[in-house]
């Protein structure tokens, strides 16, 4: 059970300290896809029906010679689900994690009788950083940002990425011109005298929006990889993301095209046109 836990949680591991790098569009796959031969299939079904699995599966975690790691959104924001997939004859993991831990059901053939296990997560601060004004944002709060309104992007920038800065004004134009809403988020693992420091330096005065930037816990971020590069946005439309995170800087003009493009397209009124970023 130790193994099969290790290899859940790893997927849940902070990717805070995760060097920046390009961030490609996941292709999902689906339960039926994953667990097609597996002899444990017929009793991992429901335990993720009653999850809520959104059934959006992208293959996580480093390649493992015993099997291979999945991972989906729930219905809950901030709750994902993990599989590990063992080879034929091999068990079957998954676990439902969250920011407070998960809980994680095993399955071995040819009985299989599931093993549960519940595993505690570590309590995230909720206090501020020495020299930010908000506490960090945690997976209720993005909860509330996503259902209040209807439109929005999160936007993650660094001191370490001078275009994050500078390109802050081009995502804030198009989200005005679309009525979107806009959180910008500073990077986990960025210093905060080094954000000011580049605030001061900046010379556009549009840069201003940035300076009350929060900080996040929510692991909803880690598990989008929302923190691999700055700058990268993530577009919600009524309660839900859309589509994977972008990353790099694009002009005003682009940023509008995609995300109202993503909107009518989460809206089933438009026709997919040239992609934008990755």
């Amino acid at each position: 059970m130790i193994r099969f836990a290790t290899a859940l949680i790893f997927l849940a591991a902070p990717l805070a300290q995760a060097a920046p790098q390009a961030v490609h569009a996941p292709v999902y796959l689906k339960t039926d896809q994953i667990l097609s031969i597996h002899a444990c299939r017929k009793q991992a079904l429901p335990v993720l029906s009653k999850w809520k699995s959104l059934d959006q599966w992208t293959e996580k975690g480093m390649p493992n010679p015993t099997g291979t790691s999945y991972a989906s959104p729930t219905e809950t924001i901030g709750k994902w689900i993990t599989l590990f997939v063992g080879e034929p004859g091999k068990p079957l993991g998954a676990a439902l994690t969250e920011r407070s831990g998960s809980a994680i059901t095993e399955w071995s053939a040819p009985d299989c009788v599931p093993k549960i296990s519940f595993r505690k997560g570590p309590a995230p601060s909720k206090k501020p950083e020495p020299g930010l004004a908000q506490a960090p944002l945690t997976d209720d709060d993005v909860r509330k940002i996503v259902t209040t309104h209807p439109t929005g992007v999160f936007y993650v920038w660094s001191p370490e990425m001078p275009l994050s800065v500078n390109g802050y004004k081009n995502i804030e134009a198009a989200c005005k011109k679309l009525g979107a809403n806009l959180t910008p988020i500073l990077h986990p693992s960025a210093g905060v005298p080094q954000a000011k420091k580049a605030l001061a330096k900046a010379k556009d005065p549009a840069t201003k929006g940035l300076a009350k930037s929060p900080k996040s816990t929510a692991f909803e971020f880690q598990f989008r990889h929302l923190y691999l590069h700055a700058p990268s946005i993530l577009i919600f439309k009524e309660g839900r993301f859309i589509g994977h995170v972008v990353p790099g800087v694009m002009p005003a003009k682009d940023y509008e095209e995609l995300i109202r493009e993503r909107l009518e397209l989460a809206s089933g009124s438009a026709a997919p046109s040239k992609p934008k970023g990755p």
